[in-house]
């Protein structure tokens, strides 16, 4: 086997600070505000080998790459009642290119086609509530929420061996969920997500207009339950399903069938502090 490429190191070091602060506007009503500034540092090297003579380098990078970026939190809270909330959300955050610790992500003909790519720019809308009920035996959640990817990677039509930041995605989705106890020693959690996700604007030889995301199902169902069973043993079990998806939306796409997974777990307390 004849060695083509190799990374040889890729280092990433990042520093964040936030202030974040809730005003109380009524007994009803409060405001959340935040700030975040991130700074992310990376160096990636590798070599390049000749594909005649075995061994021979033929080409190294090393390549910085340093982001900083500002990101932005906000949300208005109502409590109808003591046990019930509404709210509604919109924060904004950034994919850096190097996240993975990989410039080849995405890489075409072991070209580093995410080397010289400002970060991809995030907003997310949301929407929900939130009611305890049965004395707070059972809470219960809901949230309508867009997530947008408004300068997202795709391909450069006129250099096929890089990428711009010309695309948007989006995805609209509803999400439900449940966490409660049906007696004392029996807990339940459950959730269901459904997710319409699309590209808005593509390039060419990218993913068309219109196409679902990849790694995006369009339905997830989780179930998770435990059981105390006294003396300090606790057993639980559950599972996750996801629908269909794509693995890759450029033409000609390719897809994933839906999948069930399944957990089980055991526990026992020996004491207090073990």
């Amino acid at each position: 086997v004849m060695t083509r490429y190799r990374v040889d190191a890729t280092h990433a070091n990042s520093f964040a600070a936030y202030v974040m602060d809730t005003i109380k506007l009524d007994p009803q009503g409060e405001i959340t505000g935040g700030v975040r500034w991130d700074y992310f540092d990376m160096v990636y090297k590798d070599q390049n080998y000749s594909t005649t003579t075995p061994g021979l380098v033929t080409r190294t990078d090393t390549i910085p790459r340093t982001d900083r970026m500002f990101s932005y939190r906000g949300a208005l809270v109502y409590k109808p009642d003591t046990n019930a909330s509404l709210y509604f959300a919109y924060g904004t955050s950034f994919n850096p290119s190097g996240e993975e610790l990989s410039f080849v992500v995405s890489s075409r003909s072991f070209n580093l086609s995410n080397a010289d790519l400002a970060p991809e720019k995030n907003s997310n809308l949301e929407l929900g509530g939130k009611w305890d009920a049965f004395g707070g035996r059972l809470s219960l959640t809901a949230a309508l929420f867009q997530a947008e990817k408004d300068n997202a990677r795709v391909p450069d039509p006129t250099n096929a061996v890089l990428n711009v930041l010309a695309g948007d995605f989006r995805v609209d989705g509803l999400e439900l969920g449940a966490v409660g106890h049906i007696t004392d020693a029996w807990q339940i959690q459950a959730g269901y997500a459904c997710l319409d996700s699309s590209v808005i604007k593509s390039a060419a030889g990218a993913a068309p207009v219109g196409a679902a995301l990849m790694n995006t199902p369009k339905h997830t169902v989780t179930a998770w339950t435990t059981y105390n069973l006294g003396d300090g043993w606790e057993i639980g079990g559950g599972g996750r399903y996801a629908s269909s998806q794509f693995a890759l939306i450029a033409l000609p796409s390719k897809t994933v069938h839906g999948f069930f997974t399944a957990d089980a777990m055991a526990r026992y307390t020996l004491s207090q502090k073990w």
